[in-house]
């Protein structure tokens, strides 16, 4: 379904939108990392005994690298401890079975162990995530026109390239054509300041002032290119 024929995107999701745009920084970003913490909180003191939430931990084999790590900035020993005993008991339990039956080779060994090992399921957080971002982008890709949006969009609130290439593929034409020119003129600003910054740490231009967009700009440029990131302390 095109963003033209469908429906228009939940209030609550664009005010989410809203307040991100706000700020500085890929909005998509900005929400995903909010909605991660509070699944990942939510999750370990509401969910880690509940036998859904366990038989999908299991099956993904865990939570991937980036929100395992997460976990530690929460420092729940105890909801850790109870999730990853159990996910310690099924990999041991299938690395004996697997290990102790019979291979004619040793790479056919080393493939039934894989096999063994392997998940069954994605991780569940990030299948929340995606689910977030998918509201989060439908919901963009129909409010370009607004102000509001499009002069963020096109500087300080720029999607990552990342979120603008997961926008690009719900949109139509024309808000295609509309996010290319925003992603341009963020990604242009962020080259300009980034070229001053660099002329003025040549000793011949050190007394010339920094302005605050270009010593920003370096940070600036990694988010835009690489996104925000995973791993964080809880706010």
């Amino acid at each position: 379904m095109s963003p033209r024929n469908r429906p228009p995107a939940p209030d609550l999701v664009f005010i989410k939108l809203q307040d991100a745009l706000a700020a500085t920084g890929c909005p998509i970003c900005r929400i995903v990392r909010q909605a991660e913490q509070r699944y990942l909180w939510g999750y370990l003191y509401e969910q880690v005994n509940d036998p859904h939430s366990r038989e999908e931990f299991i099956a993904a084999r865990g939570f991937c690298a980036d929100h395992a790590r997460a976990l530690l900035a929460f420092h729940d020993v105890l909801g850790v401890a109870i999730l990853y005993r159990h996910l310690v008991g099924e990999l041991t339990a299938a690395l004996e079975r697997a290990s102790s039956a019979a291979a004619r080779t040793l790479r056919a060994a080393a493939q039934r162990i894989a096999a063994a090992l392997a998940p069954d399921a994605g991780c569940p957080a990030c299948r929340h995530v995606r689910l977030h971002e998918d509201a989060l982008l439908h919901a963009l890709v129909v409010r370009l026109e607004p102000p509001e949006v499009w002069e963020r969009l096109c500087g300080p609130a720029a999607l990552c390239v990342r979120h603008f290439l997961a926008a690009l593929r719900v949109a139509d034409r024309a808000a295609q054509a509309r996010l290319v020119q925003a992603e341009l003129t963020a990604l242009r600003a962020v080259a300009r300041d980034l070229d001053e910054l660099i002329r003025k740490f040549d000793y011949r231009f050190r007394h010339e002032t920094v302005t605050p967009d270009e010593a920003a700009s370096w940070t600036r440029a990694i988010e835009l290119c690489a996104g925000a990131g995973r791993v964080w302390p809880p706010t």
